[in-house]
């Protein structure tokens, strides 16, 4: 392969071959030839935190790396920046194909439910259970308009509004294992962990459905100074 040929591939968008490499050929980057003179994205996870995660894999590099912003991603000084921390290896400082790189490896992404954190979901149901059993539970499935948590004895389920759990988890100072406190995202994957849907509760006849939480009255592990309702005796 001459100089010519390679400045061809070079207007072409594609890498120059090395030696008597051919077309068609590749060299196994981490064999002989290293990772290269620019990262080569071998696929993309991301981890749905409250702040997505992105753990990227690179041709000729071992193991992930864990990159905490699509920014650092984005951004091609940033990220070898963090290649060299990480695994004491210097790229090229610019890559004319970062971009196009990093679409395609975008559009074969793979998602990621981060582990659960028994100690936040410890901490969370006993949140809840306050929420839930408190003086301000209320006595019929209306009181959920004025922001009281509803018990229904007969489905087994208590039911909330999702903005009045987050008052309260303001009030209670409540956050997450990174010191900040706790979003709306971080809060419904919590409730998911513990058993808990979003659904939609018809409250008052005529009325849209009411967009609300449950959980399972069985996971309450404290006993409640007020009962759950039945819908009939609510009535």
């Amino acid at each position: 392969m001459n100089d010519h040929d390679n400045k061809i591939r070079a207007m072409q968008g594609k890498p120059p071959l090395e030696g008597n490499q051919i077309e068609g050929e590749r060299i196994v980057a981490g064999a002989n030839s290293g990772p290269g003179s620019v990262p080569e994205i071998v696929g993309i996870t991301k981890v749905l935190h409250e702040q997505p995660v992105y753990r990227v894999r690179l041709l000729g590099l071992d193991g992930e790396m864990e990159v905490p912003s699509y920014s650092r991603l984005r951004s091609y000084t940033k990220f070898t920046d963090l290649v060299a921390e990480k695994w004491d290896h210097v790229f090229d400082e610019r890559c004319p194909t970062w971009r196009d790189q990093l679409r395609q490896a975008m559009a074969r992404i793979m998602h990621e439910e981060p582990p659960p954190d028994t100690h936040m979901l410890a901490v969370m149901l006993e949140h809840l259970t306050e929420f839930l059993t408190n003086r301000q539970v209320g006595d019929r499935k209306e009181d959920l308009l004025l922001g009281h948590p509803w018990g229904d004895a007969e489905a087994k389920r208590h039911y909330f509004r999702l903005m009045d759990l987050m008052r309260h988890l303001v009030r209670e100072d409540v956050r997450g294992p990174d010191g900040k406190r706790a979003g709306r995202n971080t809060v419904a994957r919590w409730l998911k962990e513990l058993g808990g849907e979003d659904a939609r509760l018809a409250v008052v006849e005529g009325e849209p459905p009411l967009r609300v939480w449950w959980v399972p009255s069985a996971i309450i592990v404290r006993r409640s100074p007020v009962e759950p309702k039945s819908v009939t005796s609510a009535l």
